[in-house]
């Protein structure tokens, strides 16, 4: 996972993007995702110590500066870039959060290794369109008038 953290309205604004590409045993993600926050001032109360200390907090907001997304890439094998609307990806949005990836799970329900008897296509060494074959992920977006690229595999 490579990840970035940016300000911008003198600091009052911070944008956390983040690359997915997450490949475990019978779990496979590829995407990202960021949230937008604003400094919201906190009052220093004697009885809260989280209250002490530097007056403020980070609160996930709408109202923040928010990135402009210019490129959404995944890659395949030997830099082969393909576009994410070819793998099913499905988005998440709430209050200052953001989350575009794709998700596959591999639960095997057959113990048989009897040649009559293959594996079904959704076996874990054919690999498709999905998240299992995603080797790298880029992002390419715009905040607080700058480009900037993230790059899961830098």
């Amino acid at each position: 996972m490579a990840s970035i953290t940016l300000t911008s309205n003198g600091g009052d604004d911070r944008l956390v993007i983040s690359t997915i590409c997450t490949h475990l045993a019978v779990f496979h993600e590829a995407g990202y995702e960021f949230t937008t926050e604003r400094k919201r001032r906190v009052t220093s109360v004697w009885w809260d110590p989280s209250t002490w200390g530097s007056g403020f907090r980070w609160r996930k907001s709408n109202s923040a500066a928010q990135p402009t997304i210019l490129e959404y890439t995944f890659i395949q094998g030997q830099d082969v870039r393909r576009d994410p609307s070819e793998f099913y990806v499905a988005s998440t949005q709430h209050t200052g959060y953001f989350k575009s990836s794709c998700v596959y799970w591999f639960v095997s329900t057959s113990s048989s290794s009897d040649p009559r008897n293959p594996a079904p296509s959704n076996s874990p060494n054919d690999l498709g369109n999905d998240a299992r074959s995603v080797n790298d992920v880029i992002v390419r977006f715009s905040y607080n008038g700058q480009e900037r690229s993230l790059r899961n595999s830098s």
